[in-house]
This record gives C-alpha cells, structure tokens and sequence, in this order.
C-alpha cells in the first residue's frame, strides 16, 4: 500500500525522456527512491516492534516482580575485570594487622537457598549469611573479629536444593573464582552448592581489611534468625543503633513467585535502649504459610545507611533441628551428677581465663554435653541475666571408671578455654581467638576422677565450646552421662553398676556411701512424700536394696516413706533406681 502510494507520486512528478541516459535517470531515480521506501517501511516496523513489546510488559506487570532479574542483577564492569585473569588459590592469608576484616555480600542470584561460612585454619565453619531468591540489597560489611597474622581463611557455600548440598569451598576452582585485589582486599565469586556451571554468577562478596571498603557506622544488625518451633516460626534479632533518633526497620516476607506476602514493621527509638541495641522476638503460626518457600528480608535504615539479612522461612528452615528454648551453656535445673557450670562476669578487655576463685559467682548452669558450635550468643543467661559478653564459666563434674582407659579429648573454642583431669591440665586453648580446635590425651586408671572445664567470653557476640571425645576411631561430643555414676532416668535417677558395690557383696563401697549421701543432700534433699527405690528380684539384689534402705533411714528417712520395688530386669546396667515424689 505505501509503496504503491509512493511509485505514484513519482510517475506524476517525472516527465517522461525517450532518450537511453533519460531511462538511466530514471531508472536511478526509482533506485533512489526505493532506498527510502525500505527506510520507512522499517521505521514502521519498528513502531509495530515497540508497539508489540508496550503490550507485552502491559500483559507481564504482574510478574516483573516475580522474574525481574535484569533490574537485580546487574553486570558490573568493575567486578568482570576482577575475574579475567584469577591470581590465587582461595585462601586467605592475613598480614600484619591490627584492624578488623570484614565480609561483604556483593550480590546474589540464586533461586535455592544459600549459605555462606568461613574457617580459619581450618576449624569449624562458622556462618555467616543466608540468601535466596533475588534479593536487591545484599547487607552491609560483616565484622570478622579477632583474625591474626598467618590466619589462613576460607570461605564455604551450602546450598538447599531438594535437601542439603556442600559444602563447597573457595579453594575449589569448579566452583569458586576468586581475585586478589591486593594483600587487604579480595574478590569471589561462586556457583551455589546445587550445580556448577562455570559462569560463577550465583553469588559474589568482598574480603577486606577496614579502611579498603565503606563500613557502616550508625545501623547495624547484629543478628537474625528464624527457627521452627512447634507449629510455629521464631524471628528473632538484634539492630546495633549509634543514633537518637527514630531507625526504620522492617521485614518483608516474600513467597515462592517473589511477591510480598507480609511486611513487619519494627520501627523503634533507639533512646528506649540502654546500649544502643534493640531486640525483637515473636512468632507467626506455620499455617500463615501455605506456599512451598518463603524468604523473610530484614531491613534496617537510617539516613542514606542501610543494612539487610535474609532467612528461609521454609523450607530449608524445616530441614534443621528445632529451636531449643534453652541456654546453650545450659540450664537452671539442678542436677548434681552432670557439668555444673558456675557463671562469672569478667572485666571488659579480659584477654585471659581468669582465676575463679578470686571472683564472686553470678549464678549457676547444668549441662551434660559442652556442645555449643559457633554462633551468635546474644540471649543472657535465664535466671542469672541478661550478660552476652565478658562471662567465664567453670564447669566441673566427676566421672566414674569401671576399668582403665586413655581418653584422647578436643577442646574448641571461642573465646579461651582449658580442659583439667584431677587437677592437671590437658588441653589449653586460652586467649582471644577465633573458633580453634586443640588436642590433648589421658590415660586414667579405675574408679572416680574429677573433670573441669573452664571458658570465657571476650566482647560480643560471637561463641564457642565443644568438648570431644574419640571413640571408636572417631571424635563425638563428649558426654558426661555416658561416664557419671549417676544418670538421670524418666523421673528419677538410676545408679550404675559397679558404683554402690564390689563384686557379689551387698556391703556399700566408701564411694557408693558418698554416692548416696550426694543424692540425700542435693537431689531429694527434705521435700519429699515417698522415695520408691528399684532393685532386681533374685536374693543377693533383694540384699542390696536393703541395704540402701537401711543407709537412707539411718539418713533420717522415715521407714513409711519408702516403698521397694523389685522390678529392675537382670541385664538393667543399674543396680538400684531411685525416684522420690
């Protein structure tokens, strides 16, 4: 239709030459002419294209919420010429320093959820942050305290993607890609755990000493976390104020498509704090999440400064252990025949453990493992206070040997920590440091020996303490019950073979004496209406429970307060239960 429309204008306008160069004129003329045809025909065209794709984003605005991945991505040319030509193998050897290293998510763009670690000297991986989904702002700098010259520091990845995958490390050139930008500042990027693919395009981050990159100086968060509890979510955090004046903060729950669900509000005052920290706890029912993932974004603003954390709701969240609502240093219940942890506050700027017994005690925790991996401590101590930070703690318990054994323990810790047998140090794990893994052997002969472990905690808020025991060619979690004379069972205490007597004798042993004395004292104690005691039923059993009968109420007991019960099966590893009401 236009090109018809044009031919005629020209065929009106052009006189017509029966010369041969009149024809060529023409002919050149309409070569001409057809030239500016084609442009218009592709201008049109190209109206028609913008035309088309205007009604497409028209059709599509629900989803670019969803799937906008060139608006969160973006490609950086400062960051493609870090990785043309990688110069080291991963790892991070700190230099003579005394300031403080950070870490710094730069971005992240993985739909899976991520998690990032670091180790120094190759100790246990510590966390760092989690991501998922296409997450705009990746957070700000990440303090790593108390690194040192000859630090080697890597980084790991795991990755949740029908179940846990990794983790992966920096030092792995299928996954990692890294770049030494000088000897205080590094670059890398990764593939999440799920897959390489070799564009390393999942997640990027900084590692650089303070003074390299901006660092935040007036909001931060120190912590968050969500858990599953129950049928029930926990959100918990800490935000790090140095202002007076209102700071917004806010988390915004996103659904598997990317699309906010729900936005929490948190806005507070810092002056209602007394040290510029603001906490935050409550819990959303499991049934306000009805699609297959959910990502909660914690954000915190004040001024042009801003800080973000990002945590699973589900369903890699499903996937770990549930919440425990205790202390992990352990709690206020009494129990005289596991760790008993007395808790001590320290001076600021303690660099040593300290001597306990020149302290006053602040208050007391049991425990019969010593199993807390590293993490954020930010809680207090129930029932003691609200200290996070400059804390010792002096555990002691006993343990009884039915024949000689060499016990080859681990201690790890962050801060300082030692470990004794009968008074003689094993393992010394002392001073300021990150979380750090030392060793240490025993050979003890039959019968009791005291245990002690003693620890403390620099500045916040970062803590540590596992003691190991290696059983069976390999190191667990040493736990006190498995050796104690006395263990807690249902709602009683049993006592161990081998502990109140010798052989076939229903005589009490000097130690089992001391055994039940412990138990009057510290577990029955005066409040009771009935002590039911358990024994076997064969004749030399019979005698035994006797005999712990006759202890008891040369104790004071009362004889109509005690019932014998003769129900303990023959292969029971204990000789006598205990239960009082």
């Amino acid at each position: 239709m236009l090109i018809r429309f044009v031919l005629a204008i020209f065929l009106v306008v052009a006189p017509v030459s029966s010369k041969a160069d009149g024809l060529m004129d023409i002919f050149n003329k309409v070569q001409k002419i057809q030239k500016e045809v084609n442009k218009i025909k592709d201008t049109f065209k190209g109206e028609d294209k913008q035309k088309e794709e205007q009604q497409e984003q028209q059709q599509d605005e629900g989803y670019q919420e969803e799937y906008n991945e060139d608006e969160n991505i973006q490609q950086d040319t400062h960051i493609t010429s870090h990785i043309e030509q990688p110069i080291f193998d991963g790892e991070v050897v700190i230099p003579d320093s005394g300031k403080t290293w950070y870490f710094k998510m730069q971005k992240f763009s993985a739909a899976a959820c991520s998690r990032v670690y670091y180790s120094v000297n190759g100790g246990e991986p510590r966390f760092l942050v989690e991501f998922a989904g296409l997450p705009k702002d990746t957070g700000a700098p990440i303090p790593i305290k108390g690194l040192k010259e000859g630090d080697r520091v890597v980084f790991l990845v795991k990755t949740h993607y029908y179940g846990w995958k990794g983790p992966i490390y920096s030092t792995d050139s299928e996954y990692f890609i890294s770049k030494k930008i000088n000897d205080r500042k590094y670059y890398f990027r990764f593939e999440d755990a799920a897959r390489a693919d070799g564009r390393y395009n999942d997640g990027a981050f900084y590692f650089f000493e303070e003074g390299q990159m901006p660092i935040n100086r007036y909001v931060r968060i120190l912590s968050y976390n969500v858990y599953k509890q129950g049928d029930s979510y926990l959100f918990r955090g800490k935000i790090k104020a140095n202002v007076d004046n209102i700071v917004e903060s806010k988390i915004i729950i996103k659904d598997n498509h990317w699309k906010t669900s729900d936005v929490i509000n948190l806005n507070f005052s810092n002056d209602s704090t007394s040290d510029g920290v603001y906490s935050f706890s409550f819990t959303m029912p499991s049934a306000d999440f009805t699609k297959p993932a959910y990502t909660s974004i914690l954000q915190v603003a004040y001024d042009r400064e801003t800080d973000v954390r990002v945590r699973m709701v589900k369903p890699c969240v499903d996937k770990l252990a549930q919440q425990q609502t205790h202390n992990p240093f352990g709690g206020v219940n009494k129990d005289p025949f596991v760790f008993m942890g007395e808790v001590f506050y320290l001076k600021e700027g303690t660099s040593r453990l300290p001597n306990f017994n020149r302290l006053r005690r602040a208050g007391v925790v049991y425990t019969s493992i010593l199993d807390i991996t590293p993490r954020r401590f930010d809680e207090g101590f129930d029932g003691i206070g609200s200290r996070y930070e400059w804390f010792g703690i002096r555990y002691r318990g006993e343990i009884f040997l039915l024949k000689p054994r060499l016990f080859r323990f681990a201690l790890l810790s962050d801060d300082g920590a030692r470990l004794y047998i009968d008074g003689k140090r094993i393992i010394n794990n002392d001073g300021i440091h990150p979380p750090r893994k030392r060793y240490g052997s025993v050979f003890l002969d039959k019968g009791s020996h005291r245990i002690e472990v003693d620890y403390f905690q620099g500045p916040r808020y970062e803590v540590a303490l596992v003691l190991y025991v290696k059983d069976n060619g390999k190191y667990r979690v040493f736990d006190i019950g498995d050796f104690a004379p006395v263990v807690r069972v249902d709602d009683g205490y049993g006592i161990k073979k081998g502990i109140l007597f010798d052989g076939d004798s229903y005589r009490l042993t000097p130690y089992g004496v001391r055994v039940l004395l412990k138990m009057k004292r510290e577990v029955i104690g005066k409040d009771y209406s009935k002590i039911v005691i358990y024994g076997g039923s064969d004749g030399l059993s019979k005698n035994r429970l006797r005999s712990v009968v006759n202890f008891l109420e040369g104790l004071g007991v009362e004889a109509r307060k005690i019932e014998t019960v003769y129900s303990l099966p023959e292969d029971s590893e204990f000789s006598i239960k205990i239960n009082y009401q």
